[in-house]
């Protein structure tokens, strides 16, 4: 029977649970109009490290207006670097990320400039904002990142845990006339933060 949702394949040399690559399938048209899977993108996909955590784009759109005619989109997103953890700044721009974390691994606070619309589909995650508050997802459960500073970590000293981000740009927030700007503290400067 096939599975609904990642599943737990092996175990690693120090016993902790590996996930299987996520699988992302995009679809396209053929030379006659009829919908087709597109071949220029395989479905799995591969993880890159970065700061904690290890990523895959499965899709982005960096300009506005979209243009799907003759590929462009497609075109645009082969074109990004796939082991660099892109931040759309575009209002608008978006990108569908899959973050895996080690047991105990985590991401260390940061700001992005956009909102984040994330789903735990395996595991547990540990929410902290800048003010103290803490919050943990399990499986199934959303949160919307508006623009605030944030860090996250696996809480699970065994398991690993996966989230599925929408992640879209915006402009930064305005919180008493200041402008909270965005804080990469893993790769500071550009559209991009490289691993």
């Amino acid at each position: 029977m096939a599975s609904d949702g990642p599943s737990t394949t092996s175990e690693t040399d120090d016993g902790v649970l590996a996930l299987d690559p996520p699988r992302r399938h995009v679809t396209t048209h053929d030379a006659t109009g009829r919908s087709v899977f597109c071949p220029a993108l395989p479905p799995t996909l591969t993880m890159h490290a970065v700061s904690g955590m290890r990523f895959a784009d499965g899709y982005a759109v960096r300009e506005l207006p979209l243009v799907l005619t003759d590929e462009a989109d497609l075109r645009a997103f082969l074109s990004l670097p796939a082991d660099t953890l892109y931040f759309p700044r575009a209002e608008g721009a978006t990108v569908l990320r899959y973050c895996d974390w080690a047991p105990g691994a985590g991401l260390p606070m940061h700001r992005t400039e956009s909102i984040d619309y994330g789903t735990v589909v395996f595991g547990r995650m540990e929410l902290t904002l800048d003010s103290g508050e803490t919050r943990t997802l399990h499986a199934g459960d959303s949160v919307v990142q508006r623009g605030t500073r944030h860090a996250w970590r696996n809480s699970s000293d065994r398991e690993p845990a996966r989230m599925i981000f929408v992640v879209q740009g915006c402009r930064p927030v305005r919180v008493g006339g200041v402008d909270l700007v965005e804080h990469l503290p893993w790769g500071e400067g550009g559209e991009e933060a490289s691993p």
